[in-house]
C-alpha cells in the first residue's frame, strides 16, 4: 500500500488494493489533505489495521461496528461539504435502522423495509430523495469492502409529484439589459455580467481572483469555487463541482475594459469582496440582486437563474446543446438538454410557427 506524491497539486496520496478493488486515499480522518509523506504514512498504518483481511472477512460484524470505516471512506471519497452532509444522514437515518443488523443479514428484503420506513416520513421539510440517495452511497462503500449480493437500485426514488422538467425563472436579454442599466457600482455591474454572460455558478463567481483573469491571453479561468456550508464554519475554496467545471473562457472585450477600469493591471486578490471579508458573502450577493431587481422593476430571480438565463440566451441565438454544455461546464450534453427540455420544446414550436407564417409556397 504505497504512498505517492501528486506533482500537479503537491499533495500525498495512498494507493491501496483490497479484494481486487483499487482505493485511493486523499484525506485523513479530519478531512485534511496529506501535505507530507509522513502524514500519509501514519494514516496508511491506521487504515491498514482497520481494513485488515480479518476485519473484512468477519460477516458477523454489526453495521454500527463499521461506522468508523464507512466514515473514513466518505471523508476520503467526497469533497468536504459533501462528506459532511453524507455523514449527517449516516448518523441520523442509516445507523439507527441498520446499526444492529449483521453484515450477513443484509439483503434485498431489508432494503425494501428501510425504503418503506423512509417513504412513510411525513415531515415536508425532510427530503426523502436525499435520504435514499445518500443511503445508496453509503451502501456502495460497504459493498466496496464486502462482496454483498444486494440490489441497490431498490433505493432509487422517483417522486410522482415532480416532473422531469426543472422549474426556473430567467431574464431574457432585454430584461437583463434593463437590470444591468440600474447598477451604478462598476464592481457590482461586472459581477452580474459575469453571472449572465458566462453562466457562472455562484461559488465559481465568489472564487474568481486576479489570477483567474489572464489579460495577456485574454482568458477567464474557472478553476475552483468558494463554499460556505454548515459544518465547515467558514468560507473555503474547494475543487469545482465536476471535472468539466474546470474551464477557460475567452475574455469578453467589453468586460476586459471594465475590469481594467476597476482593478488596473497590477491588482492582486479576489474580484468580488465583502465589506469586511476577503470574499463576498452569499447574503450580500442575494441582497444586491433583490435591490437591483426592485429598482429595475423586474421580478426577482435566483442567482442560479442567471446561469439559466445565459443558457436560454445562447439557445435563442442558435447555439446547440453541445456548445452550451461546454460553455456552462456541464458534465454532459444530456444534462443541458434535460435541464432546458421545456424551453427547447417551446423554441421548436416558435420555429414551426415562423415557418408556417412565412411559407413562401402559400398563395
Amino acid at each position: 500500500m504505497p504512498v505517492y506524491l501528486n506533482k500537479k497539486n503537491n499533495k500525498w496520496y495512498i494507493s491501496h488494493r483490497l479484494n481486487g478493488k483499487q482505493f485511493t486515499i486523499r484525506r485523513d480522518k479530519n478531512n485534511n489533505p496529506f501535505n507530507t509523506k509522513k502524514e500519509a504514512q501514519d494514516y496508511e498504518n491506521e487504515f491498514f489495521i482497520l481494513s485488515s483481511s480479518s476485519f473484512l472477512k468477519d460477516m458477523n460484524k454489526r453495521i454500527r461496528e463499521l461506522k468508523q470505516l464507512i466514515t473514513k471512506e466518505i471523508n476520503n471519497k467526497y469533497k468536504i461539504t459533501s462528506s459532511y452532509s453524507i455523514n449527517i444522514y449516516l448518523n441520523k437515518y442509516f445507523i439507527p435502522f441498520f446499526g444492529n443488523f449483521r453484515l450477513s443479514n443484509l439483503n434485498n428484503d431489508l432494503l425494501i423495509l428501510y425504503k418503506n420506513k423512509i417513504l412513510n416520513i411525513k415531515d415536508k421539510n425532510i427530503s426523502i430523495s436525499n435520504i435514499l440517495r445518500y443511503s445508496k452511497k453509503i451502501f456502495r462503500i460497504i459493498c466496496k469492502f464486502y462482496n454483498l449480493s444486494i440490489n441497490l437500485n431498490i433505493l432509487d426514488y422517483q417522486n410522482k409529484n415532480l416532473t422531469n422538467n426543472k422549474s426556473f425563472k430567467y431574464y431574457d436579454y432585454e430584461q437583463f439589459k434593463t437590470f444591468i442599466s440600474v447598477i451604478k457600482d462598476p464592481c457590482d455591474k461586472l459581477m452580474f455580467q459575469f453571472l449572465y454572460y458566462y453562466g457562472l455558478r455562484v461559488g465559481e463567481l465568489r472564487a474568481v481572483t486576479s489570477n483567474s483573469v489572464d489579460l495577456h491571453l485574454n482568458q477567464l479561468h474557472i478553476l475552483n469555487e468558494a463554499s460556505t456550508k454548515a459544518g465547515v464554519g467558514k468560507t473555503i475554496i474547494v475543487n469545482p463541482k465536476t471535472q468539466s467545471s474546470i474551464r477557460s473562457y475567452p475574455l469578453l472585450g467589453f468586460l476586459k475594459e471594465e475590469y481594467l477600469i476597476i482593478y488596473k493591471e497590477n491588482y492582486s486578490g479576489y474580484l468580488f469582496k465583502g465589506v469586511s471579508s476577503e470574499i463576498i458573502s452569499l447574503t450580500t450577493i442575494y441582497r444586491k440582486n433583490e435591490a437591483y431587481a426592485k429598482l429595475a422593476g423586474l421580478p426577482k430571480i435566483r442567482i442560479h437563474d442567471f446561469r439559466h438565463s445565459c443558457a436560454i440566451f445562447l439557445y435563442s441565438n442558435g447555439f446547440d446543446s453541445a456548445s452550451i454544455a461546454k460553455w456552462l461546464g456541464h458534465s454532459s450534453t444530456a444534462v443541458t438538454e434535460q435541464t432546458y427540455i421545456h424551453y427547447r420544446s417551446n423554441i421548436k414550436d416558435k420555429i414551426k410557427d415562423f415557418i408556417e407564417e412565412n411559407n413562401v409556397m402559400k398563395k
